[in-house]
């Protein structure tokens, strides 16, 4: 919300469309059921996803269409699989994808991990990631085996910000890195998509 809100500030007509129904109260929109049924047919889900989208663009008479993946667009673990990536393919394939910011939960190895993650991104979808945001929480894969249950654990922001830092700092090889959404992060993040 507070992405729209800047774009708004700058401008533009913006709306959102993502699974939490929640989204209707502030002006968003939900994404259609059919999108999450077991036997969807993706062909024609493609097609359906792409002027759904156009009707809610035309109706609103927006600029921008920000597009919340309902699922990870890559599975944790074999026993976490969610929808395999289908509604995440469906959505990347019935659209031109101008710019996508990827939330991840931290991990150790960032650099290694992004460039597997912007990889599978890139060649699965069709689209790098332009944007990476970071949370400060990270997924027990040790409890997580032994519950059945995703596990996650917290990580202090400032060690988050400060293992990150010198990503940022070589930005030439990273898109825009954030791992606390505050004014400045927010402009950071509309500025680059502004420049694409």
């Amino acid at each position: 919300l507070r992405l729209t809100r800047e774009l708004k500030n700058k401008g533009y007509r913006v709306t959102v469309l993502g699974r939490q129904k929640s989204l209707e109260y502030f002006g968003g929109h939900s994404l259609p059921d059919w999108l999450f049924e077991e036997l969807i047919d993706a062909r024609r889900a493609i097609c359906d996803f792409s002027n759904y989208v156009a009707d809610v663009a035309r109706s609103e008479r927006c600029d921008i269409v920000l597009i919340q993946i309902p699922y990870p667009i890559q599975n944790p673990r074999e026993m976490m699989v969610y929808d395999y990536g289908l509604s995440a393919y469906i959505i990347f394939q019935a659209l031109n994808i101008d710019y996508h910011i990827c939330c991840i939960h931290y991990i150790e190895d960032f650099e290694k991990y992004f460039k597997l993650l912007n990889s599978l991104s890139y060649y699965r979808f069709n689209a790098g990631i332009d944007t990476c945001y970071v949370e400060n929480k990270y997924i027990d894969f040790v409890r997580t085996a032994e519950t059945g249950d995703i596990c996650i654990s917290h990580v202090e922001k400032e060690y988050v910000q400060k293992s990150l830092q010198s990503i940022n700092n070589n930005s030439s090889v990273f898109p825009v890195v954030i791992s606390n959404i505050n004014a400045d992060s927010v402009k950071k993040v509309v500025d680059s998509f502004l420049d694409k």
